[in-house]
């Protein structure tokens, strides 16, 4: 069996964070979100991705960065960015904050992929053209989809430091899908991912562990039995809390899940209540001929209405 790539360091317990939807915005704004987030891909050939050698200094600058860029932590990314001018520098890293920001709420309100998560992973690195230089991607949640931004990294004087932070199209699906193990889907296979969602959500919501366990992406199976269990009893918590807050239990809806890309699937499950409701989210890889879940989420309500 293939090896199972290796992905940053889980917390469970911070998906109980969310975020509210932002107000609508018109067309012509939309269809400029579209230029900013593409242009600079598209005029640009793909190239093959070729992973970046383990280095945690590089990946702690990357963190720091991505974080720096949607907390509006200005003094952590003046630190960062390599460039030496004081006033330049603070002018870069203010129109790389406003460009995100504008980003983020033009993807929302279009309502092609839905209202923001509030929520990012990074996903790894790529190598750059020379040894001491790299590019970190990073992934923001949507209900219905993702941005991916690129944080363009160098050695400078002996330490890693950003030298560009922009958007970067597909780069995040491909890199995703080119390090899942084995071959990609079929059709039919593709189809698969949809039951698999739907017996998770139903081991989730009845406290099922055993059941919930070979449906785990996590690697070796004692670990993904672990991971089951946290989600599980995270999971049960939040429909007792579901009671208390919003009255009777009147059950849960399973939602067909989208393709985030060809190897990546997120489905939702929408738990209701008398006066209000919960709203679930699995995204699902695959991997060596099956689909298994990689994360199980509380998120925002209006993500199991985008």
């Amino acid at each position: 069996m293939a090896t199972t790539p290796t992905r940053p360091p889980r917390h469970p317990w911070l998906w109980f964070a969310l975020a509210g939807v932002l107000s609508g915005l018109t067309l012509l704004l939309i269809a400029c979100l579209a230029l900013v987030s593409l242009g600079s891909a598209a005029r640009r050939a793909p190239q093959p991705i070729v992973l970046a050698p383990p280095d945690p200094d590089a990946d702690e600058v990357h963190w720091h960065w991505v974080s720096a860029m949607l907390d509006g932590d200005e003094r952590s990314a003046l630190e960062l960015l390599a460039e030496p001018d004081a006033a330049r520098r603070q002018e870069r890293v203010q129109l790389y904050r406003s460009k995100t920001q504008a980003a983020t709420r033009l993807a929302a309100a279009s309502g092609l992929i839905g209202p923001y998560l509030n929520r990012h992973a990074l996903l790894g690195s790529i190598a750059g053209d020379e040894a001491q230089q790299r590019i970190g991607l990073s992934e923001l949640s949507f209900a219905r989809g993702s941005l991916c931004y690129a944080t363009r990294m160098q050695v400078v004087e002996g330490a890693w430091r950003v030298v560009e932070w922009e958007p970067a199209g597909k780069t995040c699906a491909r890199f995703v899908d080119q390090r899942l193990p084995g071959e990609p889907p079929s059709p039919a296979a593709a189809a698969e991912a949809a039951a698999v969602h739907a017996a998770w959500a139903a081991a989730m919501f009845s406290g099922d562990v055993a059941g919930a366990t070979p449906l785990s992406a996590e690697e070796p199976p004692q670990e993904g039995q672990s991971l089951a269990q946290i989600y599980g009893e995270l999971t049960q918590y939040v429909l007792v809390s579901g009671v208390q807050k919003f009255g009777p239990y009147q059950g849960y809806e399973i939602l067909e899940p989208f393709a985030e890309s060809q190897r990546h699937q997120v489905g939702y499950a929408r738990v209701g209540y008398e006066r209000g409701q919960f709203c679930f989210r699995s995204d699902l890889h695959y991997r060596d001929g099956q689909w298994l879940v990689d994360k199980w989420d509380l998120v925002i309500p209006e993500a199991c209405r985008a």
